[in-house]
């Protein structure tokens, strides 16, 4: 049986500007996710790692070299 996320976003903070925004989560893409997104306020290119293994979703992000 395939798991539903509660959440279709998650908060979190850029690691170049540190502004909070809401980031998507593509409930196709699986339970675990790794994706490069530019920030919406800087335009700085991000890692985005998300991961539904667990019993509560966890994402962060990192700055893309």
């Amino acid at each position: 049986m395939r798991r539903r996320f509660l959440e279709t976003s998650m908060a979190v903070a850029c690691p170049f500007c540190g502004e909070v925004d809401e980031v998507p989560i593509d409930e196709g893409g699986g339970a675990t996710q790794t994706y490069i997104e530019d920030c919406p306020t800087c335009c700085k290119p991000r890692s985005v790692h998300f991961d539904a293994r667990e019993d509560e979703p966890h994402m962060y992000l990192d700055r893309e070299s």
